[in-house]
């Protein structure tokens, strides 16, 4: 099982953005990978966990209104602000390209 450290959300149905590290377009054969698997989420801060399935994954572009929205959405934070914590915390990432991965709570 997969681990991603990252806060809790409270809502059942969720989202977060995670790093592309190679570029491989948005055709439709690389959406669907990891769908159903299960991973295990865990506040790097109190050390709570918790268990998710993947129901969604999704290729976006940071130049893109919907990037825009999904920061101030997600974090509450501008896209900018986002995609500097997202390059500081993960080397080698395609900054143009993020993915946006659903889950629905265990």
């Amino acid at each position: 099982m997969n681990e991603i450290r990252h806060g809790i959300p409270r809502h059942d149905y969720f989202a977060i953005l995670q790093p592309v590290y190679r570029r491989g377009g948005t055709d439709c054969a690389g959406i669907g990978r990891g769908i159903g698997q299960r991973h295990k989420l865990v506040n790097p801060y109190t050390k709570e966990e918790v268990i998710a399935t993947l129901i969604c994954r999704r290729t976006i572009y940071t130049s893109s209104a919907e990037f825009e929205a999904l920061a101030y959405l997600l974090y509450g934070v501008d896209k900018d602000t986002l995609l500097e914590q997202l390059r500081t915390r993960y080397e080698g990432i395609v900054e143009e390209l993020v993915e946006i991965w659903t889950f629905k709570k265990d």
